[in-house]
């Protein structure tokens, strides 16, 4: 195995192939590598929100028992925030190598404090303390990797923090990509567009207009609103183009393979990753072996300097504004502006520019390919199998897929999707209806109670929800989608009146929302999902209703072919958590429809089919057999969430 490392690489890094035997990681991916591969436990503290609020409790406990300290002022003013920023610098001293027993009697009054907590506290481990752990692990003589494995380092020493090169230095058949770096930008031989536009806003509406295939690499700190902006500006345009469209990237430095062309949207203000270690004095820095922030800053100019040579066609578009705030020039427009000839021309018409359009991307068909084998004991140590409904779903449909996603973190895309704007006012939907039915952690409000409350506070209920649904916020408050927000807030009003008519109507009371669901039942060891509503019907018996911001008749066919299994997952699951109660029936409530449908009377469902299928394709990965594509499948007609329909109540 060839991993090739770069702290900056996501998921979603530019790479023009993959290889079987290649995997691209960050810190969290190398560390999970070696982890794994060493059979030391993986579970980090950092990934769990609420060890980690504990973590910083216990922390907070630690640092008053010190007495007076530097500390002690910011602890008293707010205890369980300064803990959590103290407790991330802790972890940045752990990855600059830092010891704790070296500082105790010989370090600054800062760092004492740190190294007596250190000597007090027990907690769960943080990622930073793992990797100490493999350090330690190496330095005790015990081998991680083996000698056909490799890995191969995309980022200059200087910027990796030294705990990790510490590790490096201790593993075989490690190779730095990044010896020599370029200190200036060559504009000989690239071509060049800057477009200069005042809000940064502007410059995501051009996208539309720029020309990109799958070959570029689109470079855009802020993606998810990015996206979001895209499909309200670019329509389905944005949405359907799949094959043509170009990758994104949060920086130019998430790429593996060099791309024809780099549209960079927001190529303004300073463009480096801050200096994590400014809490550090300069004397505290020369004890613990960190470069000061001008050699790091220096080091990211010029390894950006080499990032960019890679490439031979630049799209700089720079803002001058974001949310009102002036963003500054970025160092490579000024780079290029010293070239004044080269500059000049790309600049010659300014925000008139004309750009260039490219042919249609042309669609070749490929044969499929057979199926995939891999040794089955590599397979059995990378996967991390779920029992999640969705998990499950991949297993029996795309277990390519369900491979590629349960190891290394990678994604398949998601095709059958709907339009983000749909996504959006679900979640939307679905926190209004939680806030609106759970009274505390245990209980629900009663029913007249919940319908007088909506009538009261339905505005309040809506602003609750966008506070807590921010990413959702964010795309329904985008000045375009001012009529759209209006028109949903009425249409959500009304589903909602008529969703509670029709519980009401049925004599049903809300038991809860989005009630977690986690009893084993065979043959599932570790189910996992939310039930969006649990209520009760007059015999006390329990239905199901799960709700869904969508129109489509996909829903239906589903229902109608027996293939509900996430409600049917549901139903066995809320029967064993909650035995000896039944789920009498279970339903699907479309929100613009507004309309509850039930399984149809005589609809046999193929839930044993479906287990089956399950226990097949487990089989298969357990003889490291992998089919990349599923023959006949109706993945792309029925999506991962297939429900119900029918039974019509009024």
């Amino acid at each position: 195995m060839n991993i090739i490392y770069n702290p900056y690489f996501t998921g979603n890094a530019y790479i023009s192939h993959n290889l079987w035997d290649e995997i691209t990681v960050g810190d969290a991916g190398l560390l999970e590598q070696l982890l794994m591969r060493a059979g030391l436990p993986q579970t980090v503290v950092d990934e769990n929100e609420v060890a980690e609020k504990a973590r910083a409790q216990a922390y907070a406990e630690a640092l008053k028992a010190q007495g007076t300290t530097i500390f002690s002022n910011s602890i008293e003013s707010d205890s369980e925030g300064t803990a959590k920023l103290l407790l991330k610098w802790r972890d940045l001293l752990v990855m600059a190598g830092w010891s704790t027993a070296d500082t105790i009697n010989n370090g600054s009054n800062k760092l004492r404090v740190f190294a007596s907590c250190d000597e007090t506290l027990k907690t769960s481990p943080s990622r930073a303390d793992r990797w100490r752990e493999v350090y330690q692990y190496l330095k005790d003589g015990h081998p991680i990797l083996n000698n056909t494995d490799s890995i191969e380092v995309r980022i200059p020493k200087a910027l990796i923090p030294p705990m990790i090169t510490n590790v490096l230095e201790l593993l075989p058949n490690v190779s730095y990509a990044m010896e020599s770096l370029d200190e200036v930008l060559h504009t000989e031989g690239h071509t060049c567009t800057v477009i200069t536009t005042n809000e940064q806003y502007e410059a995501w509406q051009l996208l539309v207009k720029l020309p990109y295939d799958a070959q570029t690499m689109l470079v855009c700190a802020d993606e998810r609103r990015l996206n979001d902006t895209m499909q309200a500006i670019g329509g389905k345009q944005w949405r359907t183009d799949r094959v043509g469209c170009p990758h994104a990237t949060a920086t130019v430095f998430d790429q593996k393979d060099i791309p024809n062309r780099l549209v960079w949207l927001d190529c303004a203000g300073n463009g480096l990753v801050p200096d994590p270690y400014e809490f550090l004095s300069s004397e505290e820095r020369e004890a613990l072996g960190v470069i000061d922030g001008e050699t790091r800053s220096a080091t990211q100019m010029q390894w950006l300097y080499t990032m960019l040579n890679r490439i031979k066609d630049w799209i700089l578009v720079s803002p001058k504004y974001h949310l009102g705030e002036s963003l500054g020039e970025h160092p490579i427009i000024t780079s290029l502006k010293q070239n004044k000839t080269f500059y000049d021309a790309a600049c010659a018409k300014g925000q008139e520019i004309i750009l260039p359009q490219t042919k249609p991307t042309e669609i070749k068909k490929l044969d499929p390919i057979g199926e995939i084998n891999i040794d089955p004991v590599v397979l059995s140590k990378i996967l991390k199998p779920s029992d999640s409904y969705s998990a499950i779903d991949t297993l029996v449909n795309a277990p390519f897929d369900y491979v590629m996603e349960n190891m290394g973190g990678l994604d398949a895309p998601e095709n059958d999707q709907e339009p983000n704007e749909n996504l959006m006012k679900g979640k939307i939907a679905h926190k209004v209806v939680e806030l609106l039915v759970n009274k505390n952690d245990a209980e629900a409000y009663p029913l007249d109670e919940i319908q007088s409350r909506f009538e009261k506070e339905c505005d309040k209920l809506f602003e609750q929800a966008m506070d807590a649904e921010k990413e959702c916020a964010a795309f329904l408050n985008l000045p375009e989608n001012v009529n759209m927000l209006a028109v949903f807030k009425e249409e959500l009003y009304q589903s909602i009146t008529k969703l509670f008519g029709i519980i009401s109507n049925h004599g049903l009371n809300p038991v809860r929302c989005e009630y977690e669901v986690t009893a084993k039942f065979d043959p599932f060891d570790n189910p996992h999902g939310y039930v969006d509503m649990l209520l009760e019907d007059q015999n006390r018996d329990l239905v199901i209703i799960d709700l869904k911001w969508s129109t489509r008749d996909v829903f239906e066919k589903g229902i109608n072919n027996g293939e509900a299994y996430q409600l049917y997952m549901y139903k066995h699951a809320v029967e064993k958590q909650m035995a000896p109660k039944k789920v009498a029936w279970y339903a699907y409530y479309l929100f613009p429809k507004m309309e509850l449908y039930t399984e149809p009377a005589g609809v046999s469902p193929k839930w044993e089919e479906w287990i089956e299928k399950r226990k097949n394709r487990l089989e298969q990965l357990d003889k490291g057999i992998i089919e990349p594509t599923v023959k006949n499948s109706d993945r792309e007609t029925y999506p991962k969430h297939i429900i119900l329909k029918n039974l019509k109540m009024k």
